[in-house]
């Protein structure tokens, strides 16, 4: 066989798995920033909060108030922060070497150094009672899940796992859904113990839920599940590509008109009107590797690993 033919066949094996490229965008930069943005949410109080960093230097968290126009940035503590809770007046993010910082009413941030140091990805809040969440590790080793109160941070439950996790998520009173490596936690007593489920071989990479249990989950290579059920059972809606042109999903939420928002590497952005049946991609020039996102306000904000902040207007239309 000659090189042309070859180049064809390998060409062809490789465009099984593309995607349909979508119509670009040009976001506006809000914010150029040396470092990372690794999560990002609205405030009771109508202001915008990120936090990230650069790794094992430093801690940031940006605030802005005024729809992204103008931005505070604190460093806060000396390795990054990955994830954010919200509850009211109340703030935790979470990171590197295990630790949690705390804001309370606008009153500076302070360290909770737990004993445990493993790397935390993402962290919740309870809606009503006074526990938090976080989980966590790498991909393929050193996962952990440890369940805390407030406000003193005792850790009432803890364990390892072979592999990371990398979201979690309250779904209803004391039930509870985390997701990683090859694997799905669910807890039905507030974290105090967690049974496991291996509903596909995918890095599941984000988790949201609505009130009524219907939820989603994503995951690397561009892979969708939906649970009606509050995720004790899933149904596979894309399966994850494992190809070089594959979408990378990192974050996932839905807007108040209902409409289901995707977002990670390479500049993808994608959205659906049906669910999550079907995707519609959007491509962000410059190809970001986004790591997440809110739709406020007619707006889309977008946390980008290479330290940008990024704004989009809603798309027409929907």
């Amino acid at each position: 066989m000659n090189k042309l033919a070859i180049g064809l066949i390998l060409s062809l094996s490789w465009c099984l798995g593309c995607e349909p490229a979508g119509e670009t965008v040009v976001p506006e930069v809000l914010l150029e920033h040396d470092g990372s943005w690794h999560d990002l949410q609205w405030l009771d109080n109508g202001e915008i909060l990120a936090v990230g960093g650069d790794s094992w230097y430093r801690g940031d968290v940006a605030r802005s108030g005024d729809l992204g126009v103008s931005w505070r940035v604190d460093s806060v503590t000396d390795k990054a922060l990955y994830g954010l809770a919200v509850r009211g007046a109340e703030r935790i993010a979470a990171g590197i070497d295990g630790q949690l910082m705390q804001e309370q009413n606008g009153g500076g941030w302070s360290k909770k150094r737990l004993p445990y140091w493993r790397i935390l990805l993402d962290v919740k809040i309870h809606s009503e009672e006074d526990y938090l969440v976080a989980v966590g590790g790498k991909r393929f080793k050193n996962g952990v899940i440890q369940v805390m109160t407030l406000p003193d941070f005792e850790v009432v439950f803890y364990d390892t796992l072979e592999n990371g996790l990398e979201a979690v998520h309250q779904v209803s009173d004391d039930r509870w859904v985390a997701a990683g490596y090859g694997r799905v936690l669910t807890s039905e007593d507030g974290g105090l113990s967690w049974d496991e489920q291996v509903p596909a071989e995918a890095y599941f990479t984000a988790l949201y839920f609505e009130t009524s249990g219907r939820g989603w989950m994503a995951s690397q290579y561009g892979g969708l599940w939906r649970s009606e059920d509050g995720g004790r059972h899933w149904t596979e809606l894309r399966a994850p590509r494992t190809t070089f042109s594959s979408r990378e999903f990192r974050a996932l939420t839905r807007d108040e008109e209902g409409v289901l928002w995707l977002a990670g590497d390479q500049g993808t952005l994608a959205y659906s009107r049906n669910e999550g049946k079907d995707l519609h991609f959007l491509m962000i020039k410059g190809e970001p590797d986004i790591r997440a996102l809110a739709v406020k306000d007619q707006y889309i904000f977008l946390a980008t690993r290479s330290g940008e902040l990024l704004r989009l207007p809603y798309p027409e239309g929907l």
